[in-house]
């Protein structure tokens, strides 16, 4: 699996067969089943070994003593204090494939992998869909602030 066994060993290493989707385990169905798995795992075939480095670094350093990152530290990480919750939400949920309410490292590593390595329209798509929160298509309307007339 090149460096998506790099990107996942220890704890986190786990087949497409054996992830938290399948078995008496599972938590929930995967958005897209199987072929959405092995996407995912194709993009983690692209990084490079000092990316898996950098990407553990920086997983570790803020998750803390915990076994995976919690929301809040999601948010830290990630800077995202100022951002709509709903927006902060979405992000999250996207990186938590498995509903789990953490973001384990393989989870991590899939959803950076979507991120930085995936095309412009699926980049694109990905940022529509963190601001279009009740899923109808359309982004909301940003408030209006009282401007000062121009002179």
């Amino acid at each position: 699996m090149g460096q998506c066994a790099a990107c996942c060993s220890g704890s986190d290493a786990v087949g497409v067969a054996e992830t938290p989707f399948y078995g008496a385990g599972a938590r929930q169905a995967p958005p897209a089943g199987v072929a959405e798995i092995e996407r995912r795992n194709q993009l983690l075939d692209r990084f490079e070994p000092t990316d898996v480095q950098l990407l553990r670094q920086r997983f570790v350093e803020a998750k803390g003593d915990a076994d995976a990152l919690s929301r809040q530290a999601f948010t830290s990480l990630f800077e995202l204090e100022d951002m709509p919750k709903e927006a902060r939400e979405a992000a999250f949920r996207m990186f938590d494939v498995d509903g789990s309410g953490q973001i384990s490292f393989r989870e991590f590593c899939w959803a950076m992998g979507v991120c930085v390595l995936s095309g412009s329209d699926e980049r694109l798509r990905l940022i529509f869909d963190l601001f279009d929160f009740d899923k109808d298509g359309q982004l909301p309307k940003a408030p209006r602030k009282a401007q000062a007339p121009l002179r």
